[in-house]
């Protein structure tokens, strides 16, 4: 499970016809679980979050790994 950063381009490769609804936040998605590339690996996202627009934001999103 991860995130991609706000506003990274991505590039849809597969399809599933996986489709569901879900609710994040009190607010109900529908869509779709599509493959998009990620390096050289094929990554699952949830469609109803991807966007074709460009997101301003002040918000600062961090990323945390495990220690080992």
């Amino acid at each position: 499970m991860g995130k991609f950063p706000l506003n990274t381009r991505v590039k849809v490769i597969e399809h599933t016809k996986i489709f569901e609804t879900i609710n994040d936040g009190g607010k109900t998605l529908n869509g779709e679980w599509v493959g998009v590339e990620k390096e050289e690996d094929t990554v699952y996202v949830f469609n109803a979050f991807l966007s074709n627009n460009f997101t301003l934001s002040d918000i600062k999103i961090y990323s945390a790994q495990p220690f080992n």
